[in-house]
């Protein structure tokens, strides 16, 4: 094995490093903003979340971002809607921290 050949097994091999240590970046940020956007997080599901439609597609990732564009609106809208005149807590969502 000469010089050469082993030069070039470790570019191959930093390169291979590198190729997976992106993959593997990739795939944990797909988890995260999956959790982030569309689990509940361990909160019971009588919990009403506010901003989030009572039917359709991904009602917890929809009242992320309504939350994001405009959380007055979505505090007012659960508040009168939800908590003032049934007295129960809501839950807002916000992936702002």
């Amino acid at each position: 094995m000469g010089l050469k050949e082993l030069h070039l097994d470790t570019v191959l091999t930093r390169t291979n490093i590198a190729i997976l240590a992106v993959v593997v970046w990739a795939l944990g940020s797909l988890r995260y903003v999956w959790w982030r956007a569309f689990s509940r997080q361990g909160m019971p599901r009588s919990l009403p979340w506010a901003g989030a439609p009572e039917e359709g597609l991904f009602p917890r990732a929809r009242a992320n971002l309504r939350s994001l564009l405009g959380l007055r609106q979505v505090l007012l809208d659960g508040y009168n809607d939800v908590s003032a005149p049934h007295h129960l807590p809501l839950v807002v969502g916000s992936d702002t921290d």
